[in-house]
Parts: structure tokens; C-alpha cells; sequence
């Protein structure tokens, strides 16, 4: 079961949780994007509901899972436990990062566009 816990269970959850994190913390920066458009821009509340119920879903389900990962993992399930797992966990949470965190400034740019998007003018000014 050591075995299982170091080789896979930390592994692919070293892989799964920075996703969940990153795509949570972007939903979270999407919902104040549409905020600052409906205040700048004095957008429509249709689209600024749809765009921001879009956001907070995603924000809400990936925060959920990451928290019942964790969780159901080293509550319920016997792993994390040792030094080993947890060096194997933050070995590919780290390498996961790496892949993660250049693509960060497209996927602001692309909320940002879709924030714009649901503005009357397409413009935050």
C-alpha cells in the first residue's frame, strides 16, 4: 500500500491539485473582471449574471474538489502519512507548475476579452 501511495496516488495528485488550484484562482479573477466591467462599462446585468454564474461555478466545483481531495485523501485514505509521499507530491506539484504557470497571462488575457465582450461598446472605458 506504500508502494501504491508513493508511486501513484501522490504522483497523479501532485499533478491534479495545482490544476485545481490555478483554475480556481483564475475563476476567482474572472469574477472580479466582470465586476470591474459592470461598473466601468455599465454592461447589461443578463450578460454580467451569465458571465459571472460561469465564473463562480467553476470557482466553486474546482475549490470543492481540490478541498475533498485533500481531504478523502489524508483523512480517510492512509496516504501522505510518510516523508516519502509527500516529497513525491510536491516533486510533481512542482513539475506540474512548471507546464502551468506559462500559460497563466493567455488565460487572464482570454477572461479578460470575454469580460470585455459583454460590455455595450467591447470597451472598459
Amino acid at each position: 500500500m506504500k508502494l501504491l501511495g508513493l508511486l501513484v496516488v501522490s504522483s497523479l495528485w501532485g499533478i491534479i491539485s495545482p490544476t485545481l488550484f490555478l483554475r480556481s484562482w483564475l475563476a476567482f479573477l474572472g469574477i472580479l473582471s466582470t465586476f470591474v466591467i459592470l461598473f466601468k462599462a455599465r454592461t447589461q446585468y443578463r450578460a454580467f449574471s451569465l458571465l459571472f454564474c460561469k465564473h463562480i461555478t467553476d470557482m466553486l466545483f474546482t475549490f470543492i474538489l481540490l478541498m475533498a481531495g485533500f481531504y478523502i485523501l489524508y483523512f480517510y485514505l492512509p496516504f501522505g502519512k510518510n516523508d516519502a509521499e509527500v516529497l513525491v507530491y510536491w516533486l510533481f506539484s512542482t513539475i506540474q507548475m512548471a507546464f502551468i504557470l506559462p500559460t497563466v497571462s493567455t488565460r487572464i488575457d482570454q477572461m479578460l476579452e470575454q469580460a470585455k465582450a459583454i460590455s455595450p461598446s467591447g470597451e472598459t472605458s
